[in-house]
């Protein structure tokens, strides 16, 4: 019988998912900080649009800027190898580092009432009739002002609260509120089913079950509904230009493939990498990659550039694309005046350093659009124009690795078998749809297995990065302490938030141009 290496033996005790284990407590604590960016497309024409048939003006305003801390919690251990969790995110407002406050406010398309008459398209004339009534009894119209907080952590919406009344338990919204994140601050996900790594180790931390389900099934083939990669918590080793890796995230609606586009090395703080992006069938049209029919909607698929959702969003009209249609069809931007794609600001990226599967930098950026549609016998509807509009856009990432890390890296190139094998395959979860570097403990941790090391090293047995947050420290930030309040879900931020009073101006004096828009 052949004999297993050294680095074989390590790799296959120390880095499998094991209760009580360091490396479950590294993946489920990450103990580094990303930071949620978040830009609206704010309307500045609304009337001139409705009244006249003018291009809708839009002008971005943000960011607003959100720290984050995730945590796995709920952990089942499976004798088949396998590991059931939930996970759970917590946001907290950065006033210092956005672009205003909370309470600023913002003008875009009424979301619930497009939502709710897109549906109405092969209704009889009797629903459609019903429909204008109650749009017109709430004073419903196409466009609304709400601010920065209502929009991201919920507000209270009169057509939400009668559909939950009327429609079936299977197409309500599931939440009482309507807001981007609602249901997402501090409340427990579905439950992700994973592989331990314990039979392979290339399969650490990929996804099996998610929600009780193996496969998306809402797309017309199972290559389409397949579930592929991880949710962010590794990539493997060894990694080439030829290399393909994937990223599932629920609201993508599907696995997001990640290849490398430029293969000229990048270079962060010393180190090549490889930049991976979303491979161009991702968003693409069916015209030029067929693949992509299985996607569309009733036979109506959507422009390169742009990817239906409305399966996953309780049949809304939602599309993702890449910020301000970056590499979408021009003819998406023809009727928009404020858009202006930038590679270098809105291309969704993830640089690895190959050799040991590390992600040292990563930007995770889309962008959400609503598609607005004129309904025969809805007269609200009457001076709507068929335009797919952008509403809101979001990156999530870190910019580069603490320096301590950095220092700890550069040795960990060059360490010896036993070690290296340990930082091959562990990468742990950093924002929604993006992986960072989170393995500073683990590179101690294998440090401290080998006298070479033990014996090289000056980091300080006890710092701040070897430490996990006390009891007392999660409860001052739960409660607000240094000035940064953290909501505990998205019913209670009413409550515990102070908003900004009508006759208060914001910092950027945005109320006053919404206000100058409405009128």
């Amino acid at each position: 019988m052949p004999v297993k290496s050294s680095r074989y033996d390590f790799a296959g005790q120390e880095l499998p998912l094991r209760q009580g284990s360091q490396t479950f407590e590294l993946w489920s604590k990450p103990p580094v900080q990303p930071m949620l960016k978040v830009y609206f497309f704010n309307v500045t024409n609304h009337k001139d649009f409705l009244e006249n048939g003018a291009k809708l003006h839009v002008k971005e305003i943000g960011p607003y800027v959100y720290s984050e801390k995730w945590e796995k919690v709920d952990p089942v251990w499976h004798p088949n190898g396998t590991l059931s969790y939930r996970t759970v995110k917590n946001f907290t407002f950065e006033p210092e580092l956005s672009f205003g406050s909370e309470a600023d406010s913002v003008l875009l398309p009424n979301l619930p009432m497009l939502a709710a008459v897109s549906q109405m398209g092969h209704s009889t004339k009797i629903v459609k009739k019903a429909v204008s009534t109650i749009l017109d009894v709430l004073k419903m119209e196409p466009f609304s002002v709400h601010t920065v907080k209502e929009l991201l952590w919920g507000y209270d919406d009169p057509l939400l609260k009668l559909a939950k009344g009327v429609l079936p338990a299977d197409k309500r919204f599931p939440y009482d509120q309507f807001g981007f994140f609602v249901g997402k601050n501090n409340t427990p996900s579905e439950v992700y089913t994973v592989l331990t790594g314990r039979e392979e180790l290339v399969d650490f931390a990929k996804i099996k079950i998610y929600g009780g389900k193996d496969n998306l099934g809402v797309w017309g083939t199972p290559d389409c509904n397949a579930i592929k990669g991880s949710d962010g918590t590794g990539f493997p080793a060894m990694l080439t230009e030829n290399s393909t890796v994937f990223i599932y995230q629920p609201d993508f609606c599907r696995s997001l493939e990640l290849r490398v586009k430029n293969r000229q090395p990048q270079k962060h703080e010393g180190f090549e990498t490889l930049r991976f992006q979303p491979a161009d069938h991702v968003f693409g049209s069916v015209e030029d990659y067929p693949e992509n029919k299985c996607y569309c909607e009733n036979a109506k698929c959507a422009p390169r550039g742009v990817f239906n959702v409305s399966h996953c969003q309780f049949n809304s009209p939602v599309f993702l694309s890449w910020p301000h249609f970056l590499n979408a069809d021009p003819k998406l931007s023809e009727n928009i005046v404020g858009l202006n794609p930038k590679p270098e600001l809105h291309t969704f990226y993830v640089d690895i350093q190959p050799k040991l599967g590390l992600a040292m930098q990563a930007k995770g950026r889309v962008q959400i659009n609503i598609q607005m549609s004129k309904v025969d016998e809805i007269p609200q509807t009457a001076n709507l124009t068929d335009l797919l509009i952008p509403i809101v856009w979001f990156e999530d990432g870190i910019e580069q690795l603490p320096p301590v890390v950095l220092g700890l890296l550069r040795q960990a190139i060059s360490m010896p078998e036993v070690a290296e094998a340990a930082l091959s395959y562990i990468l742990f979860v950093i924002g929604g749809l993006l992986i960072v570097g989170g393995i500073m403990y683990f590179i101690k941790y294998s440090y401290g297995r080998t006298n070479k090391l033990a014996s090289s090293t000056n980091h300080p047995p006890h710092s701040k990065v070897d430490t996990f947050p006390v009891k007392g420290e999660k409860d001052n930030e739960k409660n607000g302490v240094n000035g940064k309040h953290q909501y505990s879900n998205s019913v209670e931020m009413e409550d515990k938030v102070i908003i900004t009073s009508k006759d208060e101006k914001p910092k950027n004096g945005l109320n006053k141009e919404v206000e100058s828009a409405m009128t």
